[in-house]
């Protein structure tokens, strides 16, 4: 509510109130020197005797001034701190943030989508990282000490005050406020680090993906007992479509001990950009622009413009760590160029085959061209065993001895062999044969281990047919065979999707 109070707290004038806690509340207000509007706390002092008291206040200012260090995007600025003179009252100025809190967010939605609850987290764990580098830790990180901007950027409040605020409010045998977001060791009055707060973010995670508290109880110490004691229900089990990594690097985030736990951000960060890479390379849009840049070799205005705003999305995050007056010259520039580059491999209009077609090009032209006086196409070259049957030659084009009508077949192989072999069947004759090779993946924390992927386009002949599809690994002991039975029409493009269980190395086969 916008309402003008006439009354003021330093030198700031008082605009409205945006909502009080246990700590005090807190206004939106004017600074009248530079004219623009800031966020004022005014906080509560406990009703202590006097030494105390002076005690409190001189651990307030200097919190404040240890977290007005702190300048990152992820994290409410603190501009200023002072004490209203007649009434004594300590305040904290901070940066006004126009945007509801995730507390409130969730209050609505209940749940956010994978790739935004990912990204979202990713970028708090970096500010995160910043902070703890600094050698600040919040103590409170909850949904309501995390605003969202009108950009959708995250920004954590409330640094140099939470401190206070736990400190105040935890006495022994007896925790207020909000104990389900609390590390183990801080519920136990034992020292805290970062660590502390990293956990508290894995279940702000775990809230914003299945819209429940990983810790729930119907009191205070019922909550503590599960935080100390109790591990939580996987993720998946509320959602089977989520990756089952998600489960174990939650299972890290909010491991009951620190040494367990991540010790850094932006190792927590690097897992959760992992799994969102992941994510966006799975949604069925994106994975059909991949697939026909691969069989035209060419790419569509479609991929243009996706491309276009994964450039557009990542050059934001990074702008902002540039000066203002910089990065908006750079952006337009640097935009500008990506976009002749990407344009320039779209043609115009389409163009006639040529004599000598490339590689790409040639898997999707295997069939003879439809205009009868027009000569086959030369034979295409051969792709590591992927076909198993010739090709026609200028020789053969004679009308009954015309190939059968095929249909594609976009295979997409992920797995976690370090070396395998993989065969793909049709009706029990030797299609594609190809060795996978895993590469390891040591930037991950979690998610470490060999993974690699693989893809080709097959040709299989129209009707219905089955597909089988075979691994065998001597270093796994694996030795592995499932079919498929489909019906494959001339304009189809069916994706057959095999992958394994990280563990066990079970295969899964799909098609799409």
């Amino acid at each position: 509510m916008e309402t003008r109070w006439g009354k003021r707290l330093g030198r700031y004038e008082i605009v409205a109130e945006l909502g009080h806690g246990t700590m005090g509340v807190v206004y939106k207000a004017r600074d009248p020197k530079i004219d623009r509007f800031v966020a004022v706390k005014a906080i509560s002092v406990p009703n202590q005797n006097t030494a105390e008291e002076q005690q409190y206040r001189e651990r307030f200012f200097h919190e404040a001034q240890v977290a007005g260090r702190l300048l990152h995007p992820g994290i409410v600025t603190i501009f200023d701190a002072g004490e209203e003179p007649e009434t004594k009252t300590p305040y904290i100025v901070m940066e006004f943030v126009q945007g509801p809190s995730l507390n409130h967010l969730c209050a609505e939605t209940k749940t956010l989508r994978l790739e935004q609850a990912l990204h979202l987290t990713e970028e708090l764990a970096e500010a995160l990282d910043y902070a703890h580098a600094q050698g600040v830790v919040h103590r409170d990180i909850k949904p309501a000490n995390i605003l969202i901007t009108e950009s959708g950027r995250p920004k954590i409040a409330d640094f140099g005050i939470a401190k206070m605020n736990v400190a105040n409010l935890t006495v022994p045998g007896h925790v207020i406020g909000t104990p389900a977001y609390m590390s183990p060791e801080q519920l136990q009055g034992d020292p805290v680090d970062g660590r502390s707060d990293l956990f508290s973010l894995g279940v702000v995670l775990y809230g914003l993906l299945t819209g429940y508290s990983p810790f729930q109880g119907n009191s205070a110490a019922t909550v503590c007992f599960k935080v100390a004691n109790r591990d939580p229900l996987p993720v998946t089990s509320f959602d089977p479509s989520l990756p089952q990594e998600l489960d174990a690097v939650l299972s890290r985030a909010m491991a009951k001990e620190p040494a367990q736990r991540y010790q850094r951000g932006i190792e927590f960060a690097l897992d959760l950009r992992e799994l969102r890479e992941r994510s966006q390379m799975s949604d069925p849009t994106t994975s059909s622009l991949i697939a026909l840049e691969k069989r035209t070799g060419t790419l569509s205005t479609q991929a243009v413009l996706h491309g276009a705003r994964t450039v557009r999305q990542k050059w934001h995050r990074f702008s902002h760590q540039m000066p203002r007056n910089w990065h908006v010259a750079s952006l337009a520039l640097g935009f500008g160029l990506y976009l002749m580059y990407v344009m320039s491999k779209v043609p115009s209009t389409p163009l006639p085959p040529a004599s000598n077609p490339p590689a790409a090009v040639a898997v999707v032209q295997q069939e003879p061209a439809p205009i009868a006086p027009t000569p086959a196409p030369p034979a295409p070259p051969a792709r590591k065993k992927a076909k198993t049957r010739p090709a026609p030659t200028q020789h053969a084009a004679k009308p009954q001895a015309a190939p059968t009508e095929l249909a594609e077949l976009d295979l997409q192989v992920h797995h976690h062999f370090a070396q395998a072999m993989l065969t793909v069947y049709v009706d029990n004759q030797l299609t594609y044969s190809h060795a996978l090779l895993g590469a390891s993946k040591q930037h991950l924390v979690v998610l470490h281990g060999v993974e690699g992927t693989e893809s080709a386009v097959l040709q299989v002949p129209t009707g219905r047919h089955s597909v089988r599809v075979e691994v065998q690994s001597d270093a796994d002991a694996l030795d592995e065979s499932k079919a498929i039975t489909a019906t494959f029409a001339k304009d189809d493009q069916k994706v057959l999707a095999v992958d394994f269980e990280k563990h066990n190395r079970e295969m899964r086969i799909a098609l799409k």
